[in-house]
């Protein structure tokens, strides 16, 4: 299973990598938007957690042109956002607010992943 996150923070990018990569998840990383789009493209994953506020294309921006896509359409996307209404409306399939805790994180993973 490959999970894409994209975030321009890379102290959370790594912790999150860190997580993922310790439960057996295959992590890749895009540090904005436009990296994670491009990221998606080449190799789709089986799900995507996304920060909501990047320089460029934002977290809603991200989701809007994937869910918008019948080619990624499917693939379930987390917003990650210390702003809790900022993942309201963007059509997330879920959202984790900042700061979380590990097992919060595994929990919303293995919900959006089949088993």
């Amino acid at each position: 299973m490959t999970i894409l996150v994209i975030d321009d923070d890379s102290v959370i990018a790594t912790l999150v990598r860190m997580i993922l990569t310790r439960e057996g998840y295959d992590v890749a990383v895009a540090d904005d938007g436009e990296a994670g789009l491009q990221a998606v493209a080449a190799a789709p994953p089986q799900l995507i957690l996304v920060d909501s506020t990047m320089p460029g294309l934002s977290g809603a921006d991200v989701v809007a042109k994937l869910k918008g896509d019948e080619a990624t359409a499917a693939i379930p996307i987390v917003m990650m956002s210390a702003d809790w209404t900022a993942a309201d409306g963007t059509g997330a399939d879920a959202s984790l607010r900042k700061p979380f805790d590990p097992p919060d994180l595994l929990d919303v993973v293995r919900r959006l992943l089949p088993s």
